[in-house]
């Protein structure tokens, strides 16, 4: 079939035939096989780093064709959304053509100014030779102060003693 298959090669050793009783080794040996898809094909995925606030989002599809057919230009346009799903950027990527099993990284960057500390979300959708793929991730905005909250204010000298807070960055 096509895609990704496993066939396990197995050497055992014969029985020992004069005992009633014996033990055998065995060793097995998974071969990974992949059968080309007859038309178009590729597996990916999108990966969008976490940064501190005003630094770039660097953005990339990992793709794989796994089709025989070779891919005259791949290219990826990626949106980004924030928590509450409005779109805050548009990028699109470099362009690729891939060879049949051969592996491509589309990057992008995206420029954070003026957006809030958060969980923001990618939606990748890849173009090639006429056909598409959608690859998502999600990412954090951070920013470099943390917040002390629900501590304890007193400590008893000449000992040790517990201390518990809680932190949020």
């Amino acid at each position: 079939t096509y895609g990704r298959n496993t066939v396990n090669i197995v050497v055992e050793e014969s029985p020992d035939p004069k005992g009633m009783l014996s033990a055998r080794g065995a060793v097995m040996v998974p071969i990974n096989v992949l059968v080309l898809y007859p038309g178009y094909m590729i597996t990916g995925n999108l990966v969008a780093d976490n940064v501190n606030v005003g630094e770039p989002v660097n953005a990339k599809v990992e793709m794989d064709n796994i089709g025989e057919p070779t891919i005259a230009d791949a290219y990826a346009d990626i949106t980004f959304y924030d928590a509450s799903d409005r779109i805050v950027g548009k990028l699109r990527t470099s362009h690729k053509s891939l060879q049949s099993f051969q592996h491509a990284t589309l990057n992008g960057s995206l420029d954070t100014a003026g957006l809030d500390a958060g969980r923001y979300k990618a939606i990748a959708v890849v173009h090639f030779d006429g056909n598409q793929e959608t690859y998502n991730a999600t990412f954090n905005i951070g920013k470099k102060d943390v917040d002390f909250g629900d501590y304890q204010t007193s400590l008893q000298r000449g000992g040790i003693n517990e201390f518990r807070y809680e932190a949020t960055s």
